[in-house]
């Protein structure tokens, strides 16, 4: 039974550091501070925290690898959007593109589908 739980735990928080960025809600409760915490290939965090509905674009210097502390050419850039029901949306790409389709998810309730 211990392997099983190791085993389960071990998948789990793999599957965590293997996600994409991680985004937070914060800030004075109307759900437009958004934090973003990420990370490059060789583990070094970066990212930060803004406010979505005055500036739903922002971009994020990476850090280099080369262990001296300093930043790298690469950037990323985050989108996020808050629609009119209070949903936010949105996502983290490489600045050079590819551009993902940000859409709306529009303001269903989720689990309540009508067919």
């Amino acid at each position: 039974m211990f392997c099983l739980k190791s085993l389960l735990l071990t998948a789990s928080l793999l599957g965590l550091s293997l996600a994409g960025p991680l985004d937070k809600r914060q800030g004075n409760g109307d759900g437009c501070t958004i934090c973003i915490d990420n990370a490059n290939e060789c583990g070094r965090m970066y990212g930060g925290c803004w406010d979505i509905c005055t500036t739903p674009q922002q971009t994020f210097s990476i850090p280099s690898c080369d262990g001296d502390g300093g930043l790298s050419d690469k950037t990323s850039t985050c989108e996020y959007y808050k629609n009119d029901c209070g949903k936010v949306f949105g996502a983290c790409y490489p600045s050079e593109g590819p551009i993902p389709m940000i859409a709306d998810p529009g303001c269903a309730e989720e689990g309540n589908v009508n067919r």
